[in-house]
């Protein structure tokens, strides 16, 4: 037995929906960057990240790992869209991006910091984000690195 095509609506969607993810998690990392240069971390914390936890706490013991594709197509329409823009994006502005597109999906994410002290050329920092303990944006806390804060 012989499947049917998909009709053209479907070819649409399949053809579109990626590039209008790209462009989603482009003008939310440029957002993210624009916050990040003129707004105190405080402000772009509140207003972009949500309510920050100390980073010894609990993460979600009973969730599962997300079913479905939607977190793996954000993060790779993020890395893509990041490769594009002009100016840099590093990790915090990507995780600030990813987790607004989650957010709007309806994925609860944890947004976390680590950060070195005395390194040579000053301190080092990393963020990355989660979903259900499985990294979506980032891998975690590089070597040598302490997590300080998670953002719920």
């Amino acid at each position: 037995m012989t499947k049917p095509s998909p009709g053209p609506k479907s070819d649409w969607r399949r053809r579109w929906g990626g590039r209008l993810l790209v462009m989603e998690a482009g003008a939310l990392l440029a957002v993210a960057v624009l916050a990040l240069r003129l707004l105190p971390f405080r402000h772009v914390a509140r207003l972009l990240i949500g309510r920050a936890g100390p980073a010894d706490m609990p993460l979600p013991h009973n969730a599962a790992p997300p079913a479905s594709a939607v977190p793996w197509q954000v993060a790779r329409a993020v890395g893509r869209a990041s490769d594009l823009l002009p100016f840099p994006t590093l990790c915090l502005v990507q995780a600030i991006a990813a987790r607004s597109m989650l957010a709007r999906r309806g994925h609860a994410t944890i947004l976390h910091l680590s950060l070195q002290m005395g390194t040579p050329a000053g301190p080092a920092a990393h963020a990355w984000l989660t979903l259900a303990g499985v990294p979506v944006i980032g891998i975690g806390a590089p070597p040598g690195q302490v997590e300080i804060a998670r953002f719920t």
